[in-house]
């Protein structure tokens, strides 16, 4: 929804507020971390983010109090665990995802305690959309993350590793990765040790046709694979160049190349990433699947496995 006084720069009014927006607040109070009963204060030179939901923030009349998080200033180092979702608590915001909203330091304050404040920067140009829904979602990844079993975390430390690291990477991998709609697990019992996993690499049905659709006499060759060449065996190729074949079969319309294609990346990715196994976890299987073919009931049976936000034991 495009609304009228959304200009950063202008005063903040709550009928045009919108989460992200990051207002000219400077110090926010807390309860002593030293002393009992006594309330200390953070200085925030940069502002503070409006972390409640746009809904919420425009809602003047019901909801006397907003939630806001500190923008902290962090090294480059910083930012780059920020970017691989070493830091689930620590966010991007702003119209350039330059700011850092440190989200342990979430707190309430009054609405009039920010009427009237110079807006210095907004995540989104609108009050909705898209990018809207991707700051409202990794505000809500930051708390809401399932429980996952340490042994789990363990088991899925390389893959966690290689999945966080290719999305800030210039690669065909991390296209790719930019292509996937989700990533979800199941598990035979998350309570017990001999766990079986099973990854779900969910895939839109425009970029990864029904599986059924590869006959059972289809070949691999260099005239049903686009960018394939004389002598090449899917079995040996590593993910950034089956990433590439995946890429160039898309723009060719070869769905048929890239029911195969898709295949040969999750052996990749699992052969590659994915060889753990003890008493805790006992197998780990990984699946691509479009989502045409993903079930409802298996998406229920599952838990999302967002490895932006998946923290390890003992890091």
């Amino acid at each position: 929804m495009s609304v009228e006084g959304r200009d950063s720069g202008s005063l903040l009014e709550w009928s045009a507020a919108a989460q992200g927006d990051i207002v000219e607040l400077p110090r926010l109070g807390y309860w002593s971390e030293v002393e009992d009963g006594k309330v200390e204060y953070l200085d925030t030179p940069d502002g503070v983010v409006l972390v409640s939901q746009t809904c919420d923030l425009v809602q003047t009349s019901t909801k006397n109090r907003v939630l806001v998080a500190p923008i902290v200033a962090c090294l480059p180092a910083e930012i780059s665990q920020i970017k691989k979702g070493q830091r689930p608590l620590r966010i991007l915001v702003g119209s350039s995802l330059n700011r850092v909203a440190d989200l342990e330091r979430v707190t309430s304050v009054s609405r009039g305690a920010l009427a009237g404040l110079r807006v210095l920067d907004r995540t989104s140009d609108e009050q909705s959309g898209k990018e809207a829904a991707q700051l409202a979602a990794r505000i809500g990844r930051g708390f809401s993350r399932f429980a996952f079993p340490d042994a789990v975390h363990e088991a899925l430390r390389k893959l966690q590793r290689k999945v966080a690291d290719g999305y800030s990477k210039r690669t065909k991998f991390a296209t790719i990765l930019g292509r996937v709609e989700e990533f979800r697990v199941a598990c035979s019992d998350w309570n017990r040790p001999g766990r079986n996993l099973v990854i779900y690499v969910l895939v839109p049905s425009d970029f990864l046709p029904p599986a059924d659709m590869k006959p059972d006499d289809w070949v691999w060759s260099t005239q049903n694979v686009t960018g394939s060449r004389g002598g090449m065996r899917p079995q040996d190729l590593d993910l950034e160049t089956l990433s590439d074949l995946i890429l160039q079969n898309a723009v060719a319309d070869n769905d048929i190349a890239l029911v195969e294609l898709w295949r040969w990346w999750g052996e990749a990715l699992s052969k590659g990433w994915l060889s753990h196994s003890d008493d805790q976890v006992s197998s780990i299987e990984l699946e691509i699947i479009s989502m045409s073919e993903f079930s409802y009931e298996t998406y229920v049976e599952t838990e999302a496995l967002d490895f932006s936000t998946l923290s390890l034991a003992n890091e």
